[in-house]
């Protein structure tokens, strides 16, 4: 029981630690837009940029429906921006953390993350992938994301 806790901890942790150091310019989004839907509720991000590099050294997407990117509720870690699938699986450098209203940190077994366009320092694409909720039964989570603002 407590390693389990401790494996949804420790994404929470990084991805907090990263984004409290890595928030250093101003939070406001471009133009563009970031919605995802899980368990039929359909959600966009006031809130959503990417780091081309990170504490791990792979880039980083964060959205919230909040007022800082440190409270995120989702979070794609991807090992390029460059146009492309990629696949999300056990051990890979490609991830997805979702964060839901009442904070829990749920897990995600599979999935992929599509990178549609890269350019002018913006990004677009697309994620799928399969969640578990805090009772462990396994539901969809899907997004897209427009002309998300990409700092170096």
């Amino acid at each position: 029981m407590s390693k389990k806790i401790i494996l949804l901890l420790f994404p929470a942790f990084f991805l907090g630690a990263f984004l409290f150091t890595s928030c250093k310019k101003s939070e406001t989004s471009a133009s563009g837009s970031f919605t995802w839907k899980y368990n039929d509720t359909v959600n966009s991000a006031n809130l959503h940029k990417a780091y081309a590099t990170s504490m791990a050294t792979t880039p980083v997407i964060v959205a919230t429906k909040g007022t800082s990117l440190r409270a995120f509720n989702v979070s794609l870690t991807v090992s390029s921006l460059n146009t492309g699938t990629y696949p999300i699986t056990s051990g890979s450098a490609n991830s997805l953390y979702y964060i839901d209203f009442a904070g829990n940190n749920l897990s995600v077994s599979t999935g992929s993350i599509t990178i549609t366009a890269y350019s002018n320092n913006l990004v677009s694409g697309n994620f799928s992938a399969t969640v578990n909720d805090m009772s462990g039964v396994p539901r969809p989570i899907t997004g897209s994301f427009t002309n998300t603002p990409v700092e170096p």
